[in-house]
């Protein structure tokens, strides 16, 4: 009868711990989502931008964008040339900001359900800092060469208008980088 007893006690702990290791299990699963759903929302909040220092990821997409629209002569002025570099300049800053806050933060590491995710980011991002690298050095060069506003430049139009052509494509980059970054559905409200 003891034997009985014994081996009633040893089921009832296996099951009980068969029962632990099941919570264990499906409380990992609700810790991925609840930590997917945190580290989206921290991402969300250095994306959205310190209103005292940048407008936010979506903002300053959108204001490069718009930077990079022009008609005619103003598109190989000096003064523009020089305005496109000085907001490329500021931005790359900030974009590099991110990057270091998310991309190459060992605090903020991602959940492995969005993994995927956050290197599409990531890759955005820095292809983003690129663009606007690429941006600033054409605006500069251009600037350079035609001068300081008011002197006769040594530039030719159609140099100049290389220059704003580069310019151009480089709002197309800017585009693409908007679309690919619209693809991830959270990131949508700061977009």
């Amino acid at each position: 009868m003891l034997w009985q007893t014994e081996s009633a006690m040893k089921a009832h702990a296996v099951s009980g711990l068969l029962a632990l290791a099941l919570l264990a299990l499906a409380g990992c699963g609700n810790r991925d989502q609840t930590s997917r759903e945190e580290f989206q929302k921290q991402v969300l909040e250095v994306l959205r931008g310190d209103p005292l220092q940048d407008t936010g990821l979506g903002q300053m997409l959108s204001e490069t964008v718009g930077d990079l629209e022009c008609e005619g002569s103003n598109c190989t002025s000096v003064l523009y040339f020089q305005f496109l570099e000085e907001r490329a300049d500021e931005r790359r800053a900030i974009v590099r900001d991110y990057e270091g806050r998310l991309c190459n933060n060992s605090k903020l590491p991602p959940p492995k359900s969005v993994q995927d995710q956050y290197n599409t980011l990531c890759s955005q991002l820095n292809a983003f800092f690129k663009s606007l690298d690429a941006i600033r050095t054409n605006a500069a060069t251009a600037s350079r060469l035609l001068g300081p506003p008011g002197q006769s430049s040594q530039a030719s139009d159609s140099l100049l208008q290389e220059f704003a052509n580069r310019l151009a494509r480089g709002k197309q980059d800017i585009l693409q980088i908007h679309d690919k970054l619209r693809e991830l559905d959270w990131l949508r409200p700061i977009l």
